[in-house]
């Protein structure tokens, strides 16, 4: 009887240990749970994982990005502090501190962003000293140069000196990072002239032709808009991209209903491009044009499982009735109306759009 309970309590034991190291969050797959947006379950499991010790380092370092994430920039940096005790070295490490420093500088009052200012600011630097071709952490201090007063180290000379570096390294990022300067800066002429040399230097990439776009959609020069569209429609891997550029100028230029089947025919090249789909409702709903689609492409957006964006479904709502308005349907724009309120209690346009209803 004795040894038989001991046999027991033995195969117990084994099975209770079992169980426990299947329990035990395993990194790869708390890493694959990052990947797949599952931030919650994977924060649990890096905790648990440098809680045991086991690949501490790399598990603070997840946890520091997932509550960047989640914008908690206090607990971010301290999971980001908590790794840099493992590598002091690392560039990648001082480049997130920074980041941390510099989004907690934007919630703050003035006072503090001075003092937040330097803390960004010294610690880009030290990502670069750690490692100089940590492009990331340059491309970190291009932002933090053009957007800081000159007070507190801000300086469009000391950005565009990064550039020139990311240039050397890598000449279509060095150019982009320059068209973020001059685009912040407000210096056209020096963005055209840059952004010319780039599409002279690589004509084969469309990257700097949107910029360039972009700028004549700024300066409504659309029909130069409108020709480089035309040079970067063969360069698209991703057919779509140079659709909604085209779809952009009619939208600035005000031309809604030749908007209408440029969006529609980037739904055709991919269905799920809910963007489109919401435009051609939009277009709908606040010009009168093709209101059937309008209503057949705004309940897409609604419908499709895949759609993760509430808010993208709250105006789909509201823009239904607000064109069952104009078709004088005023019980189903009153659903509609609803239902955007029923997503989003807070929503001015649609509480507005009932009670004129009322």
């Amino acid at each position: 009887m004795f040894i038989s309970r001991i046999l027991a309590l033995s195969l117990f034991l084994t099975l209770f240990n079992g169980y426990l190291y299947a329990q035990e969050p395993n990194f790869d797959s708390a890493v694959q749970e990052f990947r797949n947006d599952n931030y919650e379950v994977a924060a649990e499991q890096f905790k648990q994982l440098y809680k045991n010790d086991t690949n501490a380092e790399r598990s603070a370092f997840y946890l520091g990005r997932i509550y960047f994430y989640a914008q908690e920039f206090d607990i971010s940096n301290d999971w980001f502090k908590k790794a840099q005790k493992f590598d002091p070295e690392s560039s990648v490490y001082a480049m997130w501190i920074g980041r941390c420093y510099g989004r907690k500088a934007q919630y703050s009052g003035k006072i503090r962003q001075a003092f937040l200012a330097g803390k960004t600011k010294k610690n880009f630097l030290k990502a670069i000293e750690l490692d100089p071709d940590n492009l990331d952490a340059r491309e970190n201090l291009i932002t933090f140069y053009v957007v800081a007063p000159s007070i507190v180290g801000g300086s469009m000379l000391k950005a565009e000196e990064q550039a020139a570096y990311i240039q050397s390294k890598d000449s279509i990022r060095g150019y982009l990072a320059y068209a973020t300067i001059y685009n912040d800066k407000n210096e056209p002429k020096k963005f055209r002239a840059k952004m010319e040399e780039g599409v002279t230097e690589h004509p084969d990439d469309p990257r700097l032709y949107y910029q360039l776009i972009g700028l004549n959609i700024r300066e409504m020069k659309y029909d130069e808009a409108h020709s480089l569209v035309d040079k970067i429609i063969p360069l698209n891997t991703i057919q779509t991209n140079p659709l909604y550029s085209r779809a952009n100028i009619y939208m600035a230029s005000q031309d809604f209903e030749l908007a209408v089947p440029v969006y529609e025919q980037i739904t055709e090249l991919n269905p799920d491009e809910f963007y489109a789909h919401y435009q051609i409702g939009r277009i709908a709903s606040e010009h009168g044009i093709e209101l059937e689609k309008g209503i057949e492409n705004l309940n897409t957006v609604i419908d499709h499982p895949q759609v993760n964006d509430p808010d993208l479904v709250t105006w789909s709502y509201y823009r239904i009735g607000k064109i069952r308005e104009m078709k004088n349907q005023k019980d189903e724009a009153r659903k509609m109306y609803e239902e955007a309120l029923k997503l989003d209690k807070d929503h001015k346009e649609a509480a507005q759009a009932l009670k004129e209803l009322e």
